[in-house]
């Protein structure tokens, strides 16, 4: 995993350059049976070769035996061409923020407890485009190649049924924003028609925010290390005052506002 500066040619390590040949020729080198890269950068796009293909949903096979994979995975946040964008409300990058929200579980698109390298790709591109759409650099299209072989998809996370976990109900519309105590935001969820989701995070109190148009309801949450996973529609929800605000560029409308100053 490498978050930090890149231009077209290579990665910017300081005063030293990377480059992606010697990068690709570093994986493929590696003794290790697979090789996984994750790389948040600009221009990061220029380490994959694009084939034509987009990504289509995934499909169940019979396993005949345990899934046994080699190869090379590479995932970029952005492609060859665009800057990879940061947040200023989640404080990080768009791509990481959403990769990481799919490995705690909000990845796992068919409910099997296990999130594989392609359920995570789709998840962290449709969540980044979507969030860097409105954004004055633009969208931004996070990008992949595989080299994978053998039986079976690559699981990169395993959502361990012994351990508690966040448990979203069924539906459609609006994201779940999942932050701790602080006010950190660890997690984005999005709501699957057909099954619940689970997020698997560290023991601890959690804030769970939830939009309804222009209504915002929050609950806070504790996880433990064990036991029954947590429904977030049985905790105690509360209104948020909305945020006075207006979109750049428009007048605000008029209000009577009483402001002081110590």
């Amino acid at each position: 995993y490498y978050s930090g500066h890149a231009d077209e040619s290579g990665l910017l390590l300081g005063s030293e350059r990377l480059t992606y040949p010697a990068l690709r020729t570093r994986l493929e080198r590696s003794r290790a049976a697979v090789r996984v890269a994750f790389l948040d950068a600009c221009h990061t796009g220029s380490l994959v070769r694009p084939k034509g293909g987009v990504p289509a949903p995934g499909f169940a096979l019979a396993a005949i035996e345990a899934p046994k994979v080699r190869g090379v995975g590479i995932l970029v946040a952005s492609s060859s061409h665009e800057l990879a964008q940061e947040s200023s409300a989640i404080e990080g990058s768009f791509f990481t923020h959403h990769l990481l929200s799919a490995l705690r579980g909000a990845g796992d698109r068919d409910g099997n407890g296990m999130v594989t390298i392609a359920e995570a790709y789709q998840y962290a591109y449709d969540r980044t485009l979507s969030a860097t759409w409105p954004s004055l650099l633009g969208p931004q299209h996070p990008a992949y190649e595989y080299q994978l072989s053998g039986t079976g998809d690559l699981v990169l996370t395993r959502l361990g049924q012994g351990r508690q976990a966040l448990s979203f109900p069924t539906g459609s519309g609006a994201a779940y924003v999942v932050s701790s105590r602080r006010g950190d935001v660890v997690a984005e969820v999005s709501p699957h028609p057909k099954h619940r989701v689970r997020l698997i995070l560290q023991p601890g109190r959690y804030l769970v925010a939830a939009r309804e148009g222009e209504r915002v309801r929050s609950t806070e949450i504790g996880l433990y290390e064990h036991g029954q996973d947590v429904a977030i529609e049985h905790g105690q929800w509360r209104d948020v005052p909305a945020e006075l605000a207006y979109a750049k560029g428009l007048s605000p409308e008029l209000r009577n506002e009483l402001f002081a100053d110590l």
